[in-house]
């Protein structure tokens, strides 16, 4: 729902679901030109000001506690999708890429914090989260 003003966005994001990404890991699709992910091109994210998404991301920290690397502050929970801002200080933001791994009607980013890091969520997650701790 961040991008329902965005037409534009909103049709790039279709046509690279239907067109380039496989379904889901769990079940690879058994077309050869699809694959997992895929890079979402740089001009049309950069237009998105307005969104409001959840910025998940991992900085090793040697500490014992599941996502101490994690922050999740107002800054990554209100998160503009064109902000270079890292979760992590030493990333270079210029270099900022997005990736584009599916989509999901019964998880958010809210959701998938909670499970990764020890959380409860009561919603099924996908096999390729888990928690992640520093050590």
């Amino acid at each position: 729902n961040s991008f329902h003003n965005d037409a534009d966005f909103l049709s790039t994001l279709d046509q690279l679901l239907a067109e380039t990404l496989s379904p889901t890991t769990d079940a690879p699709s058994n077309d050869s030109t699809k694959v997992p992910f895929v890079q979402v091109p740089e001009e049309k994210w950069t237009k998105q000001s307005n969104s409001k998404c959840v910025q998940l991301g991992y900085g090793g920290a040697a500490c014992p506690s599941v996502c101490c690397g994690s922050p999740h502050g107002n800054d990554n929970t209100n998160y503009a999708l064109n902000s270079r801002h890292a979760v992590i200080g030493n990333a270079m933001g210029d270099a900022k890429q997005l990736f584009l791994y599916g989509v999901s009607d019964s998880i958010n980013g809210m959701d998938a914090y909670r499970a990764v890091c020890g959380g409860s969520t009561t919603k099924a997650m996908p096999t390729c989260v888990s928690k992640w701790a520093g050590t």
